[in-house]
């Protein structure tokens, strides 16, 4: 009975069955739909007073829109997405009758099925959903988000695709021997190559991982233990951020190992350096450091990406478990005293573990006083007001079980805090 019913009916039916079956599948599939209905209102305040933080405007959400665009398309598929654009706003607004044979969809005419779109109809969808979404985010959107705008992406793909094809006609139209021989297999194969490229590199960077990551894992497996380590690293394009998150040594990114003094380096566990540097202008300083082991890292195809990393280990050795200390105030501001259980052997170093409960706002502790020494203090952890600072090691000179221990007068730092001390020997040979 389908020749009562009018082309356009039957096209319109078949959009909604598409818009329905696509609603139907969200919802049957989603075990998460009513948490995300019961958290849009809240996303929404939320994205309102950040807007109106950074003093966002519907104008501002729209240049955001272009620029993004821009950086996913690049400036070639940039300019034919807008070129196709272009084209099917004359044809949605009249301006032609239909879409040009490179930009059909279907015939005119007859009985319109799901693979027979009539060509004005199929520009003022395409065309349609491309201005109202942008429109409709930039009105409403409040604070510009990558991951909302993204579906646009695709129909402005489709737009900067058939304006590619259409281009690609002119000139076999123009010039025969495009349309023969090898070149249309050339120009598919480089248009793949091109679309693929981006998410193929995407892929390959996030699952791919970097030599730095690796140089992690070697050195979380070849330390005995994490707690208390103290490491040395030369800062690179790809940061080690599981060194330099919640994690339970002493990290001290630098530019250069040589712009450290050596013996700070000769009281770390580790250093990791860039291979380049073995062979570089401060050569001798870095081929003069000693190791227990050395490791090295180097990029593989498919394996690890990144330059190539030299990661040598000198772990000291602990001697006993940590030594809780209780701090007793000393008339002079920030300054305190602890009395050891034993005193110090004439081969051993010390490092001390603090936590410090440090109001919001104010300044954090870099370094401190200990038995007359100035060392630098690391913060790496947090639980609630209290920050987990530990210490470099030192060599102190002192035979007596009572050490002095201070903070910078512009701190306040106030009894009773928690204080520990570790006892260490050097790296055996």
């Amino acid at each position: 009975m389908t020749f009562l019913i009018p082309a356009f009916a039957v096209l319109w039916g078949w959009l909604f069955l598409a818009g329905a079956a696509s609603a139907a599948t969200f919802v049957l599939l989603n075990p998460y739909l009513f948490v995300v209905v019961r958290y849009i209102p809240r996303l929404l305040k939320i994205a309102d007073s950040r807007a109106a933080e950074a003093r966002a405007t519907p104008w501002t959400v729209a240049w955001r829109e272009l620029l993004f665009l821009w950086y996913q398309h690049r400036p070639l598929v940039f300019a034919f997405a807008v070129a196709g654009l272009i084209g099917l706003g004359l044809v949605a607004f009249g301006a032609r009758e239909r879409l040009p044979a490179w930009l059909r969809f279907g015939e005119d005419g007859g009985e319109a099925g799901p693979s027979e779109v009539p060509s004005r109809l199929a520009a003022i969808l395409t065309l349609a959903y491309v201005v109202g979404y942008s429109a409709l985010y930039a009105w409403k959107g409040g604070l510009f988000r990558g991951q909302n705008y993204l579906p646009v992406a695709a129909f402005t793909s489709l737009a900067a695709a058939w304006a590619g094809l259409g281009v690609w006609d002119r000139l076999a139209a123009r010039l025969p021997a495009l349309g023969r021989g090898p070149w249309p297999q050339l120009g598919y194969a480089l248009v793949l190559g091109a679309l693929l490229y981006l998410p193929a590199s995407a892929s390959y960077v996030e699952v791919v991982p970097t030599t730095t990551r690796l140089a992690e894992r070697r050195l979380a497996g070849g330390l005995s233990q994490l707690e208390l380590r103290q490491v040395f690293y030369e800062r690179g394009e790809h940061p080690m951020w599981a060194l330099a998150r919640g994690n339970p040594m002493a990290v001290s990114p630098v530019p250069a190992l040589s712009s450290v003094a050596p013996q700070d380096l000769d009281r770390a566990d580790a250093e990791i350096f860039f291979a380049s540097r073995l062979f570089g202008p401060d050569a001798a300083f870095y081929q003069a450091r000693r190791a227990t082991e050395r490791i090295s890292v180097a990029p593989r195809f498919l394996r690890a990406r990144g330059p190539a990393l030299e990661l040598w280990l000198h772990p000291w050795q602990p001697v006993g478990e940590p030594e809780a200390l209780t701090p007793e105030p000393l008339p002079r501001k920030n300054r305190f005293k602890v009395t050891l259980a034993r005193p110090l052997e004439p081969d051993e170093r010390v490092s001390l573990l603090l936590w410090l409960r440090i109001e919001r706002g104010r300044p954090r502790p870099g370094w401190m006083w200990l038995g007359g020494a100035r060392v630098s203090l690391f913060e790496n952890q947090n639980q609630g007001r209290r920050s987990r600072f530990l210490t470099q090691r030192v060599e102190l000179q002192t035979d007596s079980p009572e050490l002095e221990i201070g903070f910078e007068r512009s701190l306040e730092v106030a009894a009773p805090f928690e204080i520990q001390l570790q006892r260490w020997r050097p790296p055996a040979d």
